[in-house]
């Protein structure tokens, strides 16, 4: 079981190595181990766990500080979080980290030999990804410095987790209930908020259409790619039906 996490792990940190590889700026502390030409280092591995803990923390809206107590004690983890992100915090050991950060490692120093990374799609998928991970990341930090909480907020929402899940929040401290009430009231007003705040970043740019074409025919009739989908899909009809003609 636990290979098969290895497996899986790259494809959530490869870009926070690929990051620090390409802008050099993991090169100083200790060497750990050359992994083909390349010098692993205390600090480069210490760069990639910040990197990683505080891209969670930004993208979960989370409290760092009670981010850091779960990850020294996974048993603090209430049973009705998003088994995603209760695997990513149980990962969250250095030990498990930097096997994660090693195999990413040697994945993509492979795939580089391979020409891999040279591929015009795989150059998209990458400016895509880099792309959709800058809007989600600024987003994240636009509601966070918008939201206010309140004492009294917490209090009442800790007093309503308490109701609905006495076993869980019942034996936790006053403060460690806070923070949890605290999380819950960021991902209400994220989930709330998040269009409105689209709509101010939305309002700094200039948009402008080209009258001269028609943009949703073009969605609607005009993508190469989607039209071809559907071909396929009514040719893969119509042989069904030849099939099972008598």
């Amino acid at each position: 079981m636990q290979n098969h996490t290895h497996l899986q792990k790259p494809r959530l940190y490869g870009a926070l190595l690929a990051i620090c590889l390409l802008f050099g700026a993991c090169k100083d502390g200790e060497v750990v181990e050359t992994i083909g030409d390349h010098r692993v280092t205390t600090a480069e591995f210490e760069q990639f766990y910040e990197a990683a803990i505080e891209k969670f923390t930004m993208r979960t809206g989370a409290n760092k500080s009670r981010v850091y107590q779960l990850i020294c004690d996974p048993s603090q983890i209430p049973q009705d979080v998003d088994p995603q992100i209760r695997e990513t915090i149980r990962s969250m050991t250095p030990r498990n980290m930097y096997q994660i950060y090693r195999d990413s490692l040697i994945v993509e120093i492979v795939a580089e030999e391979d020409g891999f990374l040279d591929r015009p799609d795989v150059q998209q998928i990458i400016e895509l990804t880099i792309r959709q991970t800058i809007a989600e990341l600024y987003m994240q930090e636009m509601l966070k410095n918008k939201i206010r909480i309140s004492q009294e907020d917490k209090q009442q929402m800790c007093e309503e987790l308490r109701r609905r899940d006495p076993a869980t929040y019942g034996p936790l401290t006053l403060e460690q209930c806070w923070e949890f009430a605290e999380g819950v009231l960021k991902a209400e007003y994220y989930r709330q908020k998040t269009p409105e705040i689209y709509a101010e970043i939305r309002e700094r740019i200039r948009v402008r259409r080209n009258d001269d074409f028609d943009r949703d025919e073009w969605l609607d009739n005009g993508v190469e790619l989607y039209n071809t989908i559907q071909a396929e899909c009514r040719g893969d009809t119509a042989d069904e039906a030849g099939s099972a003609a008598p």
